[in-house]
């Protein structure tokens, strides 16, 4: 699987250079991952100069078939799925992310009690520093949160972004 970065500046915090450096760290678990198998920050001429990273190729599928089907006799596929994402979630959460050396890269916040807020702020940072107008709601919304953000959690454990059907590939589903 080939990964090129994007040739303009998006919406994303981070280079590619940070999601190669996760899915290296992810492939040291049991977490599934497919295994980084070249990356290369500086591009290439077919790349246009762009970072791009190499990736073992999953045979499997976004969606597990007959997942949409209505009825009772696709309920226990859906149950199913729902059990392993939810498994692998808490795989994610429990990891060891200090002794995988997630805190080379990560930003990490400086206590479970200021966690939310550092992130909000990361994020209206970036909003900020970006070459288009902010979405008023989105904005809006990132305020209202920094002051009154959530109750902080118990630990600073690591968190998936994007976790869900199309989001993952299946084997065998």
């Amino acid at each position: 699987m080939l990964r090129i970065d994007t040739d303009t500046p998006g919406i994303t915090l981070t280079p590619l250079s940070y999601e190669v450096a996760i899915h290296q760290r992810l492939s040291e678990t049991e977490i599934p991952v497919a295994p980084v198998l070249a990356y290369e920050g500086d591009g290439a001429a077919f790349t246009n100069g762009r970072p791009f990273y190499i990736r073992a190729w999953i045979d499997g599928t976004v969606e597990p078939p007959g997942l949409r089907d209505q009825g009772p006799a696709s309920d226990g596929l859906r149950i199913a799925v729902a059990r392993e994402l939810v498994r692998v979630l808490g795989a994610v959460h429990a990891l060891d992310w200090r002794g995988l050396r997630f805190d080379a890269f990560m930003r990490v916040p400086t206590s479970p009690a200021l966690a939310a807020r550092e992130y909000v702020e990361l994020q209206i940072s970036h909003l900020h520093s970006l070459d288009i107008e902010a979405n008023p709601v989105v904005l809006e919304c990132l305020l209202a949160l920094r002051d009154a953000p959530p109750p902080p959690p118990s630990a600073i454990c690591l968190t998936k972004g994007n976790l869900g059907i199309g989001d993952e590939i299946w084997v065998d589903a």
